[in-house]
């Protein structure tokens, strides 16, 4: 209500102590960062996004957020991190072997076809196939930002219509539809 009402002061206030009581919400960073986006600096709401996704590092949803901001800002190489380092938080990655992309770790968490002998790491400690399937929405549309950022457009169309065709709940489908 603060922020509709043009409160910007009270509503950063507010979303703040929330976040202090309830550390563990998306949504609530995700306001934050929208009111910042609104009303503060473009620094201040990369500040926002960046503790957010420290404090919630699988969260496919928060990693699209900041890597759009980033975009906004003109920080590609940036941008392709943040959706790097958001496949990767879902694994335990213990060697630097360049046989980990970040296009398979999405495909693998997505169900997509792998190369023949590829073996996927192990998920991170206390990550089952729920979770994972509770990020599936932002994971595919991660996964298309990411490949139409590396220039493989034909790639990033394909995600995009696997995501349509795979997503179950009606607005999942509508959010893939308004990105």
């Amino acid at each position: 209500m603060e922020r509709v009402s043009n409160k910007v002061s009270s509503a950063r206030g507010v979303c703040k102590r929330l976040l202090k009581a309830c550390p563990g919400s998306v949504p609530l960073y995700l306001l934050l960062a929208e009111v910042e986006a609104r009303h503060g600096t473009s620094q201040d709401t990369l500040n926002v996004l960046q503790e957010a996704t420290s404090r919630h590092e699988q969260s496919a949803e928060i990693h699209l957020a900041l890597a759009k901001c980033l975009l906004s800002q003109g920080d590609k190489e940036s941008a392709l991190g943040a959706l790097v380092n958001c496949v990767e938080a879902f694994f335990n990655i213990e060697d630097s072997s360049e046989e980990h992309t970040p296009q398979r770790l999405y495909s693998k968490l997505l169900g997509q076809p792998l190369p023949l002998g590829y073996t996927a790491p192990p998920y991170a400690d206390g990550l089952d196939h729920s979770t994972v399937r509770g990020e599936q929405l932002y994971l595919y549309l991660n996964y298309s930002l990411l490949l139409g950022l590396q220039g493989d457009n034909a790639s990033s169309a394909e995600v995009y219509e696997a995501a349509i065709c795979s997503l179950t709940s009606t607005r999942d489908v509508q959010t893939v539809w308004m990105e």
